[in-house]
C-alpha cells in the first residue's frame, strides 16, 4: 500500500470515527427522562428494507442504524475489523462457515464480537428514538420498547428488480438474491438461535411487492403511534 492510499485510508476512518461521535451526541442530547421506543427493521435482500428504514426515521426524527453505522459502533468498543468483515451477515453463506472460522480464528473472537453487538443495541436502545435496520436488533432490544418490522417481498419481484438494477440475467440475479439471503438466515441462527424468517417474531409484516413505499411508510408509523401511543 503507497503512503498516499494509507493516508486516505486513515482519514477516512477518522471521518466516519467523528461522525458517529457526533451521532451519539446527537441522540444523547434528545435524551429525554423516559426515551422513546425504537423501531427494528428485519428484510429480504432486495425487499427495500433499508431505504424504508430510512424513510421512517427521516419522518419520525429518530436516528438511523444501518448495518454499516452498527459496526462501527462495534468497533470503537474494542472489536477488531478483521472479526467484524469475518462476521458480517455476507460471509454467513452455508459454504463458508468453516472458513469464516478459520479466519477469525477462535469461537472466543466470535463471542466477543456478538457481546459487543448486544451491547451496541443496547446503547442505542438506553437513547430511544431510533430505528436500527438488520442485525437480529429485535432479539435484544425488550419488546416492551421495540416495534419489531420485517420487510418481505415475493423473489420473482425482487429477483426482476435486482436483475435490472445490476446489468445481471435472472438467473445470476436469483442465484445471488437466494445466497445472500441463506447468509442472513445463518447469521442470526448462529448469533442468537433464532428463525429470521419466522413471522411471530414481529408486530408487523410488510410486502413491498404490493405496497409502495408510501404505503409501507405509513403503515409503520401508524403502528408505532398505536403500539406506544404516542404523538
Amino acid at each position: 500500500m503507497s503512503s498516499s492510499e494509507a493516508s486516505s485510508k486513515l482519514a477516512d476512518r477518522a471521518v466516519r470515527k467523528w461522525a458517529l461521535q457526533q451521532k451519539l451526541q446527537e441522540q444523547a442530547t434528545k435524551k429525554t427522562a423516559v426515551s422513546r421506543p425504537i423501531i427494528t427493521i428485519a428484510r429480504d435482500f432486495g425487499a427495500r428494507g433499508s431505504a424504508l428504514g430510512e424513510l421512517v426515521a427521516e419522518r419520525l426524527g429518530f436516528e438511523h442504524w444501518d448495518k454499516e453505522l452498527v459496526d462501527e459502533l462495534v468497533k470503537e468498543m474494542g472489536v477488531p475489523e478483521s472479526v467484524i468483515a469475518q462476521m458480517d451477515e455476507q460471509a454467513y453463506t452455508r459454504l463458508d462457515l468453516t472458513l469464516t472460522e478459520v479466519l477469525v480464528g477462535s469461537s472466543k473472537a466470535q463471542s466477543g464480537y456478538l457481546n459487543s453487538l448486544r451491547e451496541a443495541f443496547r446503547k442505542i436502545d438506553e437513547q430511544g428514538a431510533a430505528v436500527i435496520v438488520g442485525r437480529g436488533a429485535h432479539y435484544v432490544v425488550p419488546h416492551e420498547h421495540c416495534l419489531r418490522v420485517r420487510v418481505v417481498s415475493p423473489l420473482p419481484v425482487r429477483v426482476r428488480a435486482y436483475a435490472m438494477r445490476e446489468g445481471l440475467s435472472e438467473r445470476d440475479a436469483e442465484r445471488k438474491i437466494r445466497a445472500l439471503d441463506d447468509a442472513r438466515r445463518d447469521f442470526v441462527w448462529r448469533a442468537f438461535r433464532m428463525d429470521v424468517t419466522d413471522s411471530h417474531h414481529y408486530d408487523l409484516v410488510i410486502n413491498t411487492g404490493v405496497l409502495r413505499a408510501e404505503a409501507a411508510l405509513e403503515l409503520i408509523i401508524a403502528a408505532y403511534h398505536h403500539r406506544f401511543e404516542v404523538p
